[in-house]
């Protein structure tokens, strides 16, 4: 500022202000400046221009434009602009201007602290310096010296660090750090969050969050994707995303509001000529663990949903495949199934346990209105000739039960021999007292594969009659035999006249005239079935290789059950607690978050 001060000199010495020539002061005796009217020239004394107070300034009556004093008050000197007084330490200069409390660059270039050559709006250039900004409780301080990669940080009015961000080795380590430890690093192209040493692109450590990491759209009616992840740049290689979880690897969430159809998880797979999982769940764990490799809960009626629905769109396509045991090689049908089961020793069990006489293990059912011969329950089994058992049953009062209605046929056919270890009998209720008897009739047992037939007839006046069969009886039958019972008084002369021949029909005679005969015929089956199959007829059968050692009904002969002929492994049957739904506010109470 101090360059302006020349402006006094011209009201110092107006007395020469008459004449046109120049004037020096000096002791040298050198003549003035060619440019100056008075030049003063010393190197031991100064100059001195008029000292008085601020009052006397005031009082100059008409000062000059220009006219300079010192004023003793402030020890400031002042000129006269023309208008009025002005303090010379307080003008303004080209560079900054102050405005109030505020001051600014009047330049509209770049700022140089430490360069001559600034390159931005503020370039500083410093071998070891600081940079501080203080604002309120908040101060942001670079830092760049010899010991130091270049850092910033940021900290309160107490001078406690909040916030630091720096490098570590030059181009390879950003690090941002808060005071209580969470920072995060950029790396060799790895960023870590809470994390000095990330190993992944991005590598995330969380100690005191309830959420590692929050993705959330808040777009309406748009099918946004909060997470997306893609690693499938070859055939066969790449997850799309792994999760570890110490109760959970993957929660998901929906709350519907309308009523479309939605997935609390989707998944899918098309393609390829291989084995496709749409999902893959697997459980592994031992002494005691209970293991489910996907469990299903739900709360809706039968006619509302359930735990598990599984739908195959091919024509010959399986909804449930169920492998058990560990086995290397599963059997399946090219005509399509709801569910297949294969297992070591049992392909599929049901079990109830609902004490109810209507509770059922396994329920096979058709119940579409059709004119077909469909099947309920089918049973397969025929690994090689007599092996295997179709449908077997055990039961503490009936072993199979089959059932038809009125209009139908059988409630059990046996396609073949039918063969029975203890009676065979039928059973109604008891007519005379239904409510609280059974009546029970046994089957007539024979060393010979046998029909019977049985009438009356009455003897004509000669004491003969003729006997009609059935017009099928000669095709099925052979081998007869004749049993006639004379009714009302004896005849002894009674005999067949003739057996059943060329015809179908046998004459009796040497009865009574008018007598009333009950008559007998045992005939041997002779169908095509036991025309095919004359073994069927043998009585004495030697026990096959797999049968010997082996008995019917072992316990009659003091053995036990497991040298029975039909024995089978049953089940072993335990009994254990359905594994109820976490009841915790975490999953009874899922919490909306947005």
């Amino acid at each position: 500022m101090m360059k302006k001060f020349i402006l006094f000199t011209a009201g110092i010495f107006f007395l020469l202000t008459k004449t046109d020539a120049q004037v020096a002061v000096n002791s040298s005796g050198n003549s003035p400046d060619a440019s100056a009217m008075l030049d003063i020239q010393a190197t031991d004394k100064g100059l001195l221009i008029p000292r008085m107070s601020t009052s006397d300034m005031n009082n100059i009556s008409n000062p000059a434009t220009g006219l300079t004093v010192f004023v003793t008050d402030n020890n400031h000197f002042y000129y006269y602009n023309g208008s009025q007084w002005v303090d010379l330490s307080e003008e303004p200069d080209k560079d900054w201007q102050v405005n109030g409390n505020d001051m600014y660059s009047i330049p509209s270039g770049n700022v140089g602290i430490g360069t001559s050559s600034p390159s931005g709006k503020l370039h500083v250039v410093a071998s070891n310096a600081s940079m501080i900004f203080n604002y309120d409780n908040l101060s942001l301080k670079y830092t760049a010296n010899n010991s130091h990669y270049p850092y910033i940080e940021w900290r309160d009015n107490n001078g406690n660090r909040g916030m630091f961000l720096g490098w570590g080795t030059p181009g390879s380590l950003i690090d941002m750090r808060m005071e209580n430890g969470a920072k995060l690093n950029i790396a060799g192209g790895y960023v870590g969050i809470n994390n000095s040493s990330p190993q992944y692109q991005l590598d995330v450590v969380n100690t005191d969050a309830s959420r590692v990491g929050s993705f959330v759209s808040n777009r309406t009616s748009h099918d946004d994707i909060a997470v997306f992840g893609e690693v499938a740049n070859t055939d066969y290689y790449g997850i799309g995303g792994e999760f570890i979880g110490g109760w959970f690897g993957a929660r998901t969430y929906v709350f519907p509001s309308g009523n479309n159809t939605y997935y609390g998880l989707y998944s899918f797979v098309s393609g390829g000529t291989g084995t496709n999982y749409g999902v893959y769940a697997y459980t592994s764990g031992d002494n005691g663990v209970t293991n489910f490799s996907l469990y299903g809960i739900t709360s809706a009626p039968s006619d509302k949903g359930s735990a598990g629905f599984f739908v195959n769109n091919d024509d010959t396509g399986i909804g449930i495949h169920g492998i058990g045991n560990n086995v290397s090689n599963y059997w399946y049908t090219n005509n399509g199934a709801g569910i297949i089961g294969n297992g070591t020793y049992y392909g599929t069990i049901g079990f109830t346990g609902y004490d109810d006489d209507s509770a059922v293990g396994v329920y096979g059912g058709f119940t579409e209105d059709t004119q077909t011969d469909a099947t309920g329950v089918f049973g397969y089994s025929m690994p090689a000739d007599y092996y295997g058992y179709g449908v077997k049953g055990l039961g503490g009062w009936i072993g199979v039960y089959g059932y038809t209605d009125s209009n139908g046929y059988y409630g059990v056919f046996a396609d073949g021999d039918l063969g029975a270890s203890g009676t065979k009998s039928f059973v109604i209720d008891d007519p005379r007292d239904p409510a609280n008897k059974i009546l029970k009739h046994f089957s007539i047992e024979s060393d010979e594969v046998l029909n019977v037939y049985r009438g009356t007839v009455q003897l004509d006046r000669n004491g003969e009659a003729e006997v009609q069969m059935p017009s099928y009886f000669k095709v099925i039958n052979r081998n007869f035999s004749y049993q006639l019972t004379p009714i009302g008084q004896a005849a002894p002369g009674l005999y067949v006249a003739r057996e059943i021949g060329n015809g179908n029909s046998f004459r009796i005679a040497g009865g009574n005239p008018g007598q009333k005969i009950s008559w007998t015929v045992y005939a041997e089956r002779n169908d095509p079935y036991l025309q095919q199959h004359p073994e069927r007829r043998r009585v004495e059968i030697e026990k096959s290789p797999k049968e010997r050692g082996k008995y019917i009904r072992p316990e009659l002969y003091g053995q036990p059950k497991e040298k029975g002929m039909f024995y089978t492994k049953i089940p072993e049957i335990k009994k254990a607690k359905v594994p109820a739904p976490q009841t915790d506010k975490k999953l009874k109470h899922p919490v909306k978050t947005r």
